[in-house]
């Protein structure tokens, strides 16, 4: 990963700025030094326009322990109880909390050519940049370019949904995917829906190594779809420039 001084120094005040760490007591505290280094570095691989973003957008990472929960159970859950980490939940971001959850034994993996989590879940934050044009809400869900890339990658790796059941999936049990042309994966998670489909496709790309290559050689069009969600402002009410939200586009 190639950043410049700056770009390193920008992550460093951004990374003190938006990370707590989660105390056994269940208070919040300023990271520790180590902790704010590893945010930093994950925070340099972005441009410096989508770190203002993520700044902007008011995010917060709290790093945490999965082995030990904290008083009063991890804080806004979306699977499971509050009390208990699931094995290989990994990280989650809150879209409506506009929150990271982190536990420490990932964010300490060493940042080399390896899918990254906390970068999966930057990318999740930066994709929830939304827009109200007209009275309308509009995501990057809502981006054709996005969709399109996301059914022609599901459609080379000859993904079958999973049969429905009754009562619906239950969240707390992997989906068991099924593809018919595996090798032509570079992400097996990425095939289960688009905003998944992004943030390991940025996680990869950001990673760098093995993980970067495979995504370049598989899945060229969506590197030059993220290298334009990652560089284009956010100017004129349209995150990213992905699309026009001007009335007639609607």
């Amino acid at each position: 990963m190639d950043t410049s001084d700056l770009q390193l120094e920008q992550a460093s005040r951004l990374a003190r700025k938006c990370t707590r760490v989660l105390l056994s007591d269940g208070t919040l505290a300023p990271p520790d030094p180590a902790s704010s280094h590893q945010v930093a570095l994950r925070l340099a691989a972005l441009p410096p326009e989508a770190q203002k973003q993520l700044e902007r957008a008011r995010l917060r990472i709290v790093v945490l322990d999965s082995e030990t929960p904290p008083r009063g159970g991890y804080p806004g859950k979306v699977l499971g109880s509050p009390d208990r980490w699931e094995e290989g939940l990994g990280a989650q971001y809150h879209y409506q909390r506009k929150e990271i959850l982190m536990p420490r034994m990932y964010l300490e993996t060493p940042f080399s050519g390896v899918g990254d989590s906390l970068l999966h879940e930057l990318g999740h934050a930066l994709s929830d940049a939304k827009v109200v044009d007209r009275g309308r809400i509009m995501s990057l869900d809502d981006d054709p370019r996005l969709l399109e890339l996301f059914e022609a990658y599901r459609q080379r790796c000859g993904f079958k949904p999973p049969e429905p059941k009754p009562g619906g999936h239950d969240f707390n049990q992997p989906m068991l995917l099924e593809l018919e042309r595996q090798e032509e994966a570079w992400s097996l998670y990425a095939v289960t829906e688009p905003r998944e489909y992004l943030a390991e496709g940025l996680s990869h790309l950001l990673s760098g190594g093995e993980k970067k290559e495979k995504l370049a050689s598989q899945d060229g069009q969506l590197v030059e779809y993220l290298h334009d969600f990652l560089i284009a402002p956010t100017r004129g009410g349209s995150p990213f420039g992905l699309w026009d939200p001007r009335p007639e586009r609607l």
